[in-house]
């Protein structure tokens, strides 16, 4: 009697496929079936029709890749079983979608590969013009920061390689668009390849592929110059030298403007912080004098009057198989000139008090900075990292100030801020499905800051300045052992550590008098220690279409605040769980839970307890506190998504409670307005629903992105010495954008923006209410071959109780691309209408308030690209 082969066929969820071939060959002759059966509801069962030496077992299924096993010298008289798990393929991504016979989009398991041609209309420079465009893919406008499926980006690769780590925008911004031919999108992206199908990170990244041609040494280079208003130069170059072999990849750029363009990841205009900085906050110490800052719902390309100077070297070297250094090269220049208007008025406990500044700002930063990886495989199983990063950032900010249109002040403040940062981690692969690592990291950061004011605020009649010193040196050290691993349908992630932050923080305030002696006022010396010993656990496990996540933190946090008032110190054990599930109802649709709790120290912020001078109007003291603040949160999400049918959904509702915080009393005289930072255990409470959903019709090439979100926020604040007020604001936002991708002489992008925010106060009966509309309107014409026209209307209305102060801005650009040349020409005008200046009136629970700043003035350039 023959072998009986039994067996069940699902994919890689675990779900039964309904029908599927199940082919009986020769091991060594796999041209020719011997024998057939089919399966039905994912299982089967087949009695060979006589005995095989070698046998060779394929599966074949609709939709599916095919799968195969071989049996050497299989028993007479012997059932076999198999499983087999197949991995779906996107039937309908087979079709061809033309567009100019350009393929959009193509999908393999966990890749999704963007054409880059297919979304190019001409009028793009570099490659993150193009990645606005893609669907699924989110880019801010300001920062650079790219988000995939609603997750952010960790890296962007290039050809495989992470060439520019956290500060891809360095790539993105930069890299011209002509030199990449493909982007893809990875889910499941791991950086180090030993954990690769061991941990369970859900981190997404983008890798550009270049052009064939693209090998070896190429680059680009252009140059503007131009006339802008007042007959000031108009200036705007970017170079940049792509090396790439074997063994080596390099990115160069050089690169100056003074049209508001920001070609670096960092930014100085608006001080939003970069991912990197976001990820890296405990180990930096704060700036407790802030700097100046320009906020506006404009684009900073329409408000960053600046002089920018970057230089950026980034290069990875593959000195043997086991054995890569990467470095990245920073140098930047700038300055940033702003002119700001505020007026405001305010009514507190029938007290009303009527503010103006104008001020006049010349922001100049420089920074150098250098990075240093070294990776090292030590065996095939194990990995050794060491990364070093230097730098040092001087801005040196002269400010004009009149306050109250009267009283004149000048002021300057000097920054640094040195930052020096050392991490080791070594992976050892304790088996297939285990891997132990050990991490060490440590990490420097000094920000003195000097602050002088002429004449003196604190004594206007006989000083002749202030000054106002502080300093914050931060020393932080963690070292933590970590144990991954996969285990049937599960993986987890064991951790324990233990880290010491140590804070030192000075300052000192004084007055040069006329007669020339110096009067010491409010100065502060404090430590602040942390230190904690923490044991971290995830679980992550499948079955069927259901997933659930378990994830803990226990930890025992010791904190010491000495200083010359009211030394304190404070134990806590703390445990903070969170709890996720998922559930798959459709291939491509996921519907997924979350509920968590952690505890959060506040103190390192509000730290000194007597008077810092942060500007000519106001001074900032605090209680300190070194109670824990307790944050609750829940959420629901649904997320759709069939990039084959370049569709996506996303909904999300999310609940958190903040118990415990700083509240801030505002105490406004005429001339000056304190913050006193106190701690209390009061809540607050916020509400957020966000709903989008993107849809490019293939056939129809236009794509459509609608977004909205609403926001309610309930906390508590007071205002000279009130008691504690109720208040809530609720915030609507709602975007359309609507772009086309006509395969005709003719396109558009149209954008539509509404906000609205409703403002109120338990003691007071009115509501106030501020609203917004923004619509962008930009027409794409193909002129003739290798030439475009491009035209963008910009309407803001920021008050629409005032329709009349609504702002216009024209901008247009020709572009001419020669046929086979490796020039390219471009003529460009920004703001055509020459509006000067933007401003916006609000009104809240306490005021009303006006704030105007300045715009970058009218400039045409003619621009000349080179690429090779």
């Amino acid at each position: 009697m023959a072998q009986t082969l039994t067996g069940t066929i699902t994919d890689k969820e675990g779900l039964p496929i309904s029908m599927a071939n199940i082919l009986i060959k020769e091991a060594n002759q796999p041209q020719n079936i011997l024998e057939f059966t089919r399966s039905k509801a994912g299982k089967f069962s087949l009695t060979l029709k006589k005995s095989y030496q070698n046998l060779r077992i394929d599966v074949t299924a609709f939709s599916h890749a095919s799968d195969s096993v071989i049996v050497l010298n299989p028993h007479k008289d012997s059932t076999y079983f198999f499983q087999f798990k197949l991995t779906f393929i996107a039937q309908e991504l087979k079709e061809v979608v033309v567009m100019s016979e350009k393929k959009l989009i193509d999908v393999k398991e966990d890749t999704v590969t963007y054409n880059v041609s297919a979304y190019r209309n001409g009028t793009e420079q570099k490659i993150e013009d193009v990645l606005k465009k893609m669907p699924g893919i989110k880019v801010n406008e300001n920062s650079g920061t790219i988000s995939y499926k609603g997750k952010e980006v960790e890296t962007v690769t290039l050809e495989g390689d992470d060439l520019f780590g956290k500060n891809y925008a360095i790539g993105t911004k930069n890299i011209n668009v002509d030199m990449v031919e493909q982007v893809q999108a990875i889910d499941n992206y791991s950086a180090n390849p030993l954990l690769k199908g061991i941990e369970e990170n859900g981190k997404v990244s983008l890798n550009l592929k270049l052009k064939k041609n693209k090998f070896d040494l190429s680059g680009s280079s252009n140059i503007g110059l131009g006339l802008a208003t007042e007959q000031k130069t108009a200036i705007s170059t970017n170079n940049t030298l792509l090396g790439i072999t074997h063994s080596y990849k390099s990115f160069a750029l050089l690169a100056f403007n003074n049209v508001g363009l920001n070609s670096t990841p960092f930014d100085h205009f608006g001080n939003i912080q970069t991912a990197e900085r976001s990820k890296e906050m405990p180990y930096h110490a704060p700036k407790i004098i802030p700097e100046k800052t320009s906020s506006t719902p404009l684009a900073d390309s329409r408000a960053n009057v600046n002089k920018q100077y970057f230089a950026s070297y980034n290069a990875v070297f593959k000195i043997n198989k086991r054995w890569s250094i990467k470095n990245n090269l920073y140098f930047m220049k700038d300055d940033i000139y702003g002119y700001q208007y505020s007026k405001m008025a305010f009514a507190v406990d029938g007290f009303e008090f009527n503010f103006s500044d104008q001020t006049q700002t010349h922001k100049r930063p420089v920074m150098y900075r250098g990075d240093l990886e070294m990776k090292y495989n030590t065996s095939k199983t194990s990995l050794l990292e060491y990364n070093f990063r230097i730098s040092q950032e001087n801005i040196k900010t002269p400010i004009q100030t009149r306050l109250n249109d009267s009283l004149k002040f000048e002021s300057r403040l000097n920054s640094q801020d040195f930052y020096l940062q050392q991490k080791l981690l070594f992976t050892q692969k304790i088996g297939k499905k285990r891997a132990l690592q050990f991490h060490v990291l440590q990490s420097t950061n000094s920000v003195p800051q000097i602050l002088t004011l002429t004449p003196s605020v604190l004594s206007p009649d006989t000083a002749h300045l202030d000054r106002q010193e502080s300093q914050f040196q931060k020393n932080y050290i963690e070292a933590q052992c970590v144990l991954l691993g996969a285990i049937g349908r599960g993986k987890y992630t064991f951790s324990l550590g233990l880290r010491h932050d140590k804070n030192h923080y000075t300052s000192l305030l004084s007055s040069l008098f006329s007669n020339g002696k110096l009067g010491l006022g409010a100065s502060n010396n404090l430590i602040y220690n942390q230190q904690a010993v923490y044991q971290t656990g995830v679980y992550k496990t499948h079955y069927k279409k259901w997933k659930l996540g378990v994830e803990y933190s226990v930890s025992y946090l010791y904190q010491q605040l000495q200083n010359e008032s009211m030394p304190q110190n404070k134990q806590a054990f703390i445990i903070e769980p969170l709890l996720t599930i998922e559930y798959r109802l459709k291939k491509y649709s996921l519907f997924s839970l979350a509920a968590g709790y952690k505890q959060n120290p506040l103190a390192q912020n509000y730290l000194f307890s007597n008077e810092v001078l942060v500007d000519p109007r106001a001074s900032i003291k605090n209680t300190p506190s070194l109670m824990l603040q307790n944050h609750r949160f829940y959420s629901i999400n649904y997320y759709f998504s069939n990039m084959g049918k370049f569709f996506t959904l996303h909904t999300m509702a999310t609940y958190s409670r903040l118990m415990g915080n700083f509240f801030t009393n505002w105490t406004f005289r005429e001339r000056t307005t304190q913050l006193n930072n106190f701690f209390l255990p009061e809540p607050t409470d916020n509400l957020q629903l966000l709903f989008s959903i993107e849809q490019l019709f293939k056939e129809q090439l236009f794509k459509v992105d609608i977004s909205s979100g609403y926001n309610v926020l309930s906390y508590k604040n007071i205002l000279n010495g009130s008691q504690l007020r109720n208040n809530q604001s609720r915030n609507l936002h709602g975007k359309l954008d609507f772009t086309t991708i006509f395969n005709s002489p003719i396109n558009f992008h149209n954008k539509l923006e509404y906000r609205q925010n409703l403002a109120s106060t338990e003691s007071i009966s009115s509501t106030f209410k501020n609203e917004s509309f923004t619509h962008s309107f930009t027409t794409i014409i193909r002129l003739i071959k290798g030439s475009y026209m491009a035209v963008t209307s910009d309407y803001y209305i920021p008050n629409l109780n005032k329709k009349n102060d609504a702002y216009w801005f024209l901008d247009a650009k020709i572009v001419y691309d020669p046929p086979k040349s490796k020039f390219n020409f471009m003529l460009t005008g920004k703001n055509l209408l020459n509006k000067k200046n933007f401003g916006q009136i609000q009104t809240s629970d306490y005021g009303f308030s006006m704030y105007q700043s300045n715009l970058l003035p009218r400039y045409v350039m003619l621009l000349v690209f080179f690429s090779f």
